[in-house]
């Protein structure tokens, strides 16, 4: 049976089994194997000029393109930031405008309400004042002249009017199923209007003021404004004539009225 012969026994140099050859195939073949990878890495072009500035300028580029498009998303989200900022705040001055329209309106209704309330109220108090009045034109009613005007009341003022130059009598007369208090003044024939006038009036007032101090019902005294409470309670009728009942002057007033119209 035929041995089969080693790999490397096929080799040319190694086929004989001689050391002497074996060594020097192993020279031989390292030399060329030596010389084939010189020929392939020192041969082998090297990179020109134009290349190597060429790689710089595309990676130059690269790194500008880079930071640029780094740029433009930084400068897109600040937009995007300023716009939701802007956003917000056109959101919070609407939402403010609303709560001052708010609070406008309701103020609004607060006065309106306050206005009716005060009205309201006015109203109650001007129909409660026409009550009280006309409750006391009723209680009037049943009042009795001897009760406001009595004799110191007529005493009084017959003294103070006697004492008037030119006066030569005086009279007073009530009426009470007619509401009337009637007065006349008995005067020289020489009396002029206007001192006639004012004799009526201090009569009128002198009667009041009489019946307030000494009446038997508390009436207010007369003043500037007007002749006194007695003539809220009757009507009112004043003659200044001479002897020979010749009017001079004459007046009316109706009960609840302020002024006399001669």
């Amino acid at each position: 049976m035929q041995k089969k012969r080693k790999w490397y026994r096929r080799i040319l140099g190694y086929r004989s089994g001689s050391r002497w050859k074996a060594t020097l195939a192993s020279i031989f073949y390292l030399f060329l194997l030596f010389n084939i990878v010189g020929v392939i890495f020192v041969n082998a072009p090297a990179p020109t000029l134009e290349e190597n500035v060429s790689e710089e300028a595309i990676e130059a580029e690269e790194v500008k393109e880079e930071e640029e498009r780094k740029t433009q998303e930084a400068e897109e989200q600040a937009t995007k930031e300023r716009e939701e900022t802007e956003k917000q705040k056109a959101r919070e001055k609407e939402q403010k405008a609303k709560e001052e329209k708010e609070q406008e309106e309701q103020k609004a209704k607060e006065q309106e309400a306050t206005k009716k309330q005060a009205a309201k109220e006015n109203e109650e108090t001007k129909r409660q004042e026409a009550k009280e009045k006309e409750k006391k034109q009723e209680e009037s009613v049943d009042k009795n002249s001897s009760e406001m005007i009595n004799d110191y009341v007529l005493d009084d003022s017959y003294g103070i009017m006697l004492d008037y130059e030119g006066v030569k009598d005086v009279h007073a007369a009530v009426d009470e199923d007619g509401k009337t208090i009637s007065l006349a003044i008995v005067v020289e024939s020489a009396t002029n209007e206007d001192y006639a006038k004012d004799l009526a009036d201090s009569f009128i007032r002198s009667l009041s003021s009489g019946a307030s101090i000494y009446g038997n019902e508390d009436l207010e005294s007369p003043n500037k404004n007007n002749l006194g409470e007695l003539y809220d309670y009757y009507d009112l009728h004043v003659v200044v004539a001479t002897s020979s009942e010749e009017y001079i002057v004459q007046g009316f007033k109706a009960k609840g009225r302020q002024s006399l119209v001669y």
